[in-house]
């Protein structure tokens, strides 16, 4: 297993954004907050790079480097050049050893940077895996289960759980040194568009090294009401699984045959399909699920024969919502734990809203134009 050594450096709070300067100034309003509460504000410089924006982004950019008492320095590309560009130029930009992103729609906790610094002190990994502050549960959002520090490999990293929670920008830190490394060592086609910092997980773990995951450190909020949500569950079902289905094709042919392997198994099977499952259960406006079902499993690795295909689907597309929803508790109550089910009927409940509150989906947009 390889390591990194920490050599005491700052850190970067990379913030990608285009035109979304309300919620940017949301966003920057709270890291004022914080910067005046933290105790290691030193420590830290602020990277925005706007992509293009046609609002008010400049303005509000602006105004925060005049009055936010650390290093501000201001991107603005003439054009959208996609989201994998934006993070790759935060990246290459940032004058500091770490760099944690931040959402434009990411507000942050009055003592962010505070838990980033200590996140970041005498790590040996190269990225750093934190948690966000769930608003509807006052809790952990992703990692609930974990109660301190791990450090995972790669098939650790992708199992059920792990995997799927490691596409929000806001709970990635990344070691600048070794995401250059690997972005000058890929070609640029080898990065996932739309999460081009999970393309970076994956093969900075296939170099031998570690993620650190620390479900301690909570320092964005995440928000079920969120006004830049604009996915429904059909879209969101088929971008996420598209997109890993695209990733996993790509480095497969790079990976040993145990690592390739674990990646298989879990990007359908038990990643897909369970949440497809679950999310029809309590989702009524799930119209066209069996279709979007359909259409995943046919370019999914290890599912693409029409047997294996008919085999997953057929319980989602006959099974009602009710016995769904029975099966669901039986799982969480039998196999797991009362917890668990008490923290997952929350996290639907929000989950519902979020998706009956939105108005548009991924139809028509083009990879990596969200931000």
């Amino acid at each position: 297993m390889n390591h990194i050594n920490y050599q005491g450096g700052n850190i970067t709070i990379g913030i990608p954004t285009w035109n979304r300067s309300k919620s940017l100034l949301k966003t920057l309003e709270s890291l004022q907050e914080s910067i005046k509460k933290s105790n290691n504000s030193d420590r830290f410089e602020v990277l925005i790079s706007d992509n293009g924006s046609i609002d008010d982004t400049q303005k509000v950019c602006n105004k925060f480097k005049e009055s936010s008492g650390i290093p501000v320095k201001i991107i603005k590309n003439k054009t959208n050049q996609g989201f994998k560009e934006n993070i790759f130029k935060i990246i290459r930009e940032s004058s500091c050893e770490f760099i944690w992103f931040v959402g434009d729609d990411d507000p942050v906790t009055p003592r962010a940077l505070d838990e980033i610094f200590k996140a970041v002190i005498n790590t040996q990994d190269p990225i750093i895996l934190i948690d966000s502050l769930s608003e509807s549960t006052n809790s952990n959002a992703y990692f609930y289960w974990l109660k301190n520090d791990i450090s995972v490999n790669f098939e650790s990293f992708c199992n059920e759980i792990l995997f799927l929670r490691a596409g929000k920008i806001s709970n990635l830190i990344v070691h600048k040194k070794t995401a250059i490394s690997v972005i000058n060592s890929e070609s640029n086609d080898s990065f996932n568009s739309v999460w081009p910092h999970v393309s970076l997980y994956l093969y900075i773990l296939n170099l031998g090294f570690n993620i650190k995951i620390s479900p301690t450190v909570m320092p964005t909020v995440r928000s079920y009401n969120n006004e830049n949500l604009t996915y429904n569950g059909e879209s969101i079902i088929r971008v996420f699984s598209r997109e890993y289905c695209k990733l996993y094709h790509l480095i497969e042919k790079r990976l040993n045959s145990s690592e390739a392997s674990a990646l298989q198994k879990i990007v359908i099977p038990r990643i897909i399909l369970k949440d497809v499952f679950i999310k029809s259960a309590y989702l009524d406006n799930y119209y066209s699920l069996n279709k979007e079902v359909f259409s995943i499993f046919k370019i999914a690795p290890g599912l693409n024969n029409k047997f294996k295909v008919l085999f997953f689907y057929t319980p989602i597309a006959i099974f009602p919502n009710l016995a769904k929803r029975i099966i669901i508790k039986l799982y969480y109550k039998i196999l797991r734990s009362e917890a668990d089910y008490f923290k997952f009927t929350r996290r639907m409940s929000g989950l519902k809203n979020q998706i009956i509150n939105t108005e548009h989906s991924l139809e028509g947009r083009k990879p990596g134009q969200d931000v």
